[in-house]
């Protein structure tokens, strides 16, 4: 993505981060709130309550290997309340996945 690209969307962003705050049940759909947002270097910069590790972080300590069934309902169950919301909002959820921004840091 070109960094003017990445910049027009930035308020957009922060617009629609806001909007999932004021309209939803933070624990019930289980989207983490934004505390503030600001531009540094010319990179919109994001601030979040500092939570426990992330899921990718999680299948990568358990080596990849499988988990138990009832972990991994709980997970399914939170993914799709924070998907129903969103579809009920009308919005998009477009994601980079840690695997690939892993390898755009390397190349920095």
């Amino acid at each position: 993505m070109c960094a003017l690209c990445a910049r027009a969307r930035a308020p957009t962003q922060v617009k629609i981060l806001r909007h999932m705050h004021a309209h939803g049940d933070g624990d019930a759909i289980c989207v983490i709130p934004l505390m503030e947002h600001f531009v540094f270097r010319n990179h919109l910069c994001l601030a979040f309550p500092l939570l426990s590790i992330n899921l990718y972080e999680f299948i990568k300590g358990n080596n990849f290997q499988g988990t138990n069934l009832a972990l991994i309902r709980r997970f399914a169950g939170q993914i799709l309340a924070c998907l129903q919301f969103l579809k009920r909002h009308r919005i998009i959820h477009c994601d980079m996945k840690p695997e690939v921004r892993e390898r755009e840091l390397s190349r920095l």
